[in-house]
C-alpha cells in the first residue's frame, strides 16, 4: 500500500516538472520571436565588425613580414646611417644576446661592426652567424689579441664604419629597443656633436639592478637642449663611458679623437675627455639607453691592483687633450678627476705599492698639470699635493726586473739582485714574476708584481710604475758594471733620450742593445712593447722613433745572461710588425721617421725568410700580405690627415 503511493506522488511530480519546462521553452520561444527584427541587424554588424578585425590583423602581419626590407629600404632614404661598434674579446655566452638587442633596435638604419679581438672562445663563431643571418652585420677579424683592452678594437672598428653617427656598445651589454631611435632623432633636431643619455648597472651574478655612480651629477644636468661644454663644465664629470653616447663623425674626425692606443685599461676616460673639451654642441637626453653587466669574469674591472698604473697615462693624455683643445674652462673638473682617483691607492694591498702610486701621482701632477694652471687653481692645486703626501722621491733609475722560473733560476735573480745593490745612483726596482710561482728574494725596496703574461706584456705592466729620470729592462741572470751605470746616470744629459750599453751579437734578428730609456720619452709618448715574447724589438725600434738625440755609452754597462733564442714564429713577426705599424703611422713626428719604420719591417721580413722552410713559406706570405695591407691603410689616414 505504502509502495503504491509512492509511485503516484513521483509520477504526479514528474508530471508537474515536465509541464513546468513545457512552458518554460514556450515563453522563450516567444521572446526570441518578440526580438528577432532587431537581432538581425545586430548580428550583422558583429559579423562584420569581426571580418574587418581579421582583416586590419592580416594587414598588420603582413606589414611586419616586410618590415625589414621596407623600413630599411625607407630608413636609407631619410635617415642617416648609424655604425654600432661592437668590440668583442671572449664573451661569448652574453654576446648573442647583446647582439640580437642591437638588431632588434627600432633605429634600423643601422650597421653593427663586431670587432673579434682574437678571441680564443666561441665568440667569433656567434658574431659570423649574425654576419650570415642580417646584412647589416660585418664582422673584423683581428688576426691577434691586441694591446690594452678595448681601445684598438674601437679604433679599428671607426677606421672601417661609414656612418653618419657613431655609436658603441659593451658585447656584454642590454640595451632598451629604442635606445638608438632616441638619441638619433636628438642628435638630428639639435644637429649636436654629441648626444648622451642614461644608462644603469645589474650584477651578472644575482642581476640585481642599480642605479650608476654619476647619479647625482646626471640628475643636475638641463636636458633636451643644446649646450657648450663651458657653460656647464659639470658634464665632464659624468661616467665616461662611449655606450651611452653616440657621436657624429665628422666631429670626431675633423679633431682625430679616438681611444688611446697601448697596453692600457679604462681607455674610454682619454675619450671622454677628449671629445667633451673639443665639443661644440651637447645633448643631453633624459633616457636610459644600456644596462651594463658588472662582476663579469675576466671583466675590466677585477684587474690586478698595479694595472690601476694606467691611470698615470690617462692623466697626461687628457692633460695633453686640454692643452690642444685650448678648454681652459675643464682645469678645475679635471683637478677634482684627479683628487677622485684616489680611489686606486685603496686597491693597493702593499702598502708600499700604495706610497709609490702617490710619488707617481705627484711626478705626473708636476708634469702634466701644475704647469698649465692659472693662478685661480692654486688652492685646488695644494689640496691636490696633500691628497698624494708621500716621503718617497724620484729615482734616478727605475729597474725592472723579469723572472721567469722556466729559464732562470733563483741564483740568477740573486746575481742581478746583487748587482743592483752595488749601485750608488738613487734607484727604485720592480721584480715581475710569474704569478703561480712565487719568488723568495723579498728585499723591503723592492716591489713584487706577480704577472700571468709573457715577458713584454710583463714589462709593460711596469712602465707607469717608473719614476725614475731612465728605466731599464732586464731579466734574471742579467748584471750591471756598476761603476759605467752609476756614471751614465749621473752625467745625465737632458737631450739624450736612450743611452746605448753594450752590443749583442748580430746574427740574433731580434736582440735589442741594451738600452737607458729616458722615462718622460717613454711615457709622454705611451710606448709599450710589442704583444709576444719578441716586443723588445718594437719597442726599441719606437723609442728610436721617438729619441731626440741616442747616446752610445763606452764600454759594457750590463752583462747579458747567455740564454738561447727560440726561433721565431711569423705569426708573431706579423703580430710584432702590426702593432709597430699602428703605432708608428697614427703618431711619427715625421715622414721620415715613418718610413724608417717601413724599412726595419722590410729587413725583418727579409731576415726571416732566410729561415723558411717549405712548408712555412705560405705562413711567411701571408704574414707579409697582413702587414702590407695595414701598412696601406696606415698610409691611406695619414694622407687624410
Amino acid at each position: 500500500m505504502d509502495k503504491t503511493q509512492s509511485r503516484a506522488n513521483d509520477l504526479n511530480n514528474s508530471t508537474l516538472s515536465s509541464r513546468r519546462r513545457k512552458k518554460k521553452k514556450l515563453l522563450l520561444t516567444i521572446a526570441a520571436l518578440a526580438t528577432f527584427p532587431i537581432s538581425i541587424p545586430y548580428l550583422g554588424v558583429k559579423a562584420i565588425r569581426k571580418k574587418l578585425s581579421k582583416a586590419r590583423t592580416a594587414r598588420k602581419i603582413k606589414a611586419l613580414d616586410n618590415l625589414n626590407v621596407s623600413q630599411d629600404s625607407d630608413a636609407a632614404q631619410n635617415s642617416p646611417l648609424l655604425s654600432i661598434i661592437v668590440p668583442v674579446y671572449n664573451i661569448a655566452p652574453y654576446l648573442e644576446a647583446s647582439i640580437v638587442a642591437v638588431l632588434n633596435q627600432s633605429y634600423r638604419n643601422i650597421e653593427v661592426l663586431i670587432v673579434d679581438d682574437g678571441s680564443t672562445d666561441d665568440s667569433l663563431m656567434v658574431a659570423k652567424m649574425f654576419e650570415k643571418i642580417d646584412p647589416r652585420v660585418r664582422v673584423i677579424d683581428l688576426p691577434y689579441n691586441t694591446l690594452g683592452g678595448a681601445g684598438i678594437p674601437s679604433n679599428i672598428g671607426l677606421e672601417h664604419a661609414t656612418g653618419e653617427y657613431i655609436g658603441f656598445v659593451d658585447g656584454d651589454d642590454i640595451l632598451k629597443g629604442f635606445s638608438f631611435d632616441t638619441l638619433m632623432h636628438r642628435a638630428r633636431s639639435f644637429n649636436s656633436d654629441l648626444t648622451i643619455g642614461y644608462f644603469k648597472t645589474f650584477l651578472d651574478d644575482t642581476r640585481e639592478i642599480s642605479e650608476p655612480y654619476d647619479r647625482t651629477v646626471w640628475s643636475d644636468l638641463p636636458k633636451e637642449k643644446v649646450l657648450a661644454p663651458d657653460e656647464c663644465p659639470k658634464s665632464l664629470m659624468i661616467s665616461a663611458v662611449p655606450w651611452r653616447k653616440i657621436y657624429k663623425k665628422a666631429f670626431l674626425d675633423k679633431h682625430n679623437i679616438m681611444f688611446p692606443e697601448g697596453d692600457l685599461f679604462y681607455e674610454d676616460n682619454p675619450l671622454h675627455w677628449a671629445a667633451m673639451s673639443a665639443a661644440e654642441s651637447i645633448v643631453f637626453v633624459d633616457v636610459t639607453v644600456s644596462f651594463h653587466r658588472m662582476n663579469r669574469p675576466g671583466q675590466t674591472m677585477a684587474s690586478a691592483s698595479p694595472k690601476l698604473a694606467a691611470f698615470f697615462q690617462h692623466i697626461t693624455a687628457i692633460s695633453q687633450s686640454i692643452r690642444k683643445n685650448d678648454a681652459k674652462f675643464a682645469w678645475p673638473q679635471f683637478l677634482d678627476y684627479v683628487e677622485k682617483t684616489r680611489w686606486v691607492m685603496d686597491r693597493q694591498v702593499d702598502e708600499r705599492f700604495a706610497e709609490q702610486f702617490r710619488l707617481r701621482f705627484i711626478q705626473v701632477i708636476e708634469e702634466h698639470v701644475a704647469p698649465f694652471l692659472s693662478s685661480q687653481q692654486d688652492r685646488a692645486l695644494r689640496k691636490l699635493y696633500n691628497c698624494f703626501k708621500t716621503q718617497l722621491e724620484p729615482a734616478d733609475l727605475s729597474i725592472v726586473v723579469f723572472h721567469d722560473a722556466k729559464s732562470a733560476t733563483d741564483a740568477d735573480l740573486e746575481h742581478t739582485i746583487a748587482s743592483i745593490g752595488q749601485l750608488t745612483s738613487r734607484t727604485e726596482t720592480i721584480l715581475l714574476y710569474d704569478a703561480t710561482q712565487p719568488v723568495s728574494t723579498n728585499p723591503e725596496e723592492i716591489l713584487h708584481v706577480p704577472t700571468r703574461a709573457n715577458v713584454c706584456r710583463s714589462y709593460n705592466q711596469a712602465i707607469e710604475l717608473c719614476s725614475g729620470r731612465y728605466i731599464v729592462f732586464l731579466k734574471s741572470g742579467d748584471a750591471f758594471v756598476p761603476s759605467m751605470v752609476d756614471e751614465a746616470v749621473r752625467n745625465d744629459n737632458p737631450a739624450a733620450d736612450i743611452l746605448r750599453c753594450s752590443p749583442l751579437p748580430e746574427d740574433d734578428i731580434l736582440s735589442v742593445v741594451p738600452s737607458l730609456y729616458s722615462r718622460v720619452m717613454v711615457q709622454n709618448n705611451a710606448i709599450f712593447f710589442g704583444p709576444t715574447e719578441f716586443g723588445v724589438w718594437s719597442f726599441d725600434q719606437l723609442t728610436a722613433l721617438y729619441a731626440s738625440e741616442i747616446m752610445n755609452l763606452s764600454g759594457d754597462t750590463i752583462v747579458r745572461n747567455q740564454r738561447s733564442m727560440r726561433s721565431i714564429d711569423f705569426e708573431e713577426v706579423a703580430n710584432e710588425a702590426g702593432y709597430l705599424v699602428r703605432k708608428a703611422f697614427r703618431s711619427a713626428p715625421t715622414e721620415q721617421a715613418g718610413q724608417s719604420i717601413l724599412t726595419a719591417i722590410s729587413d725583418l721580413f727579409k731576415q726571416t725568410e732566410m729561415a723558411v722552410t717549405t712548408d712555412e713559406k705560405a705562413q711567411h706570405e701571408s704574414a707579409k700580405q697582413y702587414i702590407s695591407s695595414q701598412i696601406d691603410a696606415a698610409m691611406d689616414r695619414q694622407n687624410k690627415n
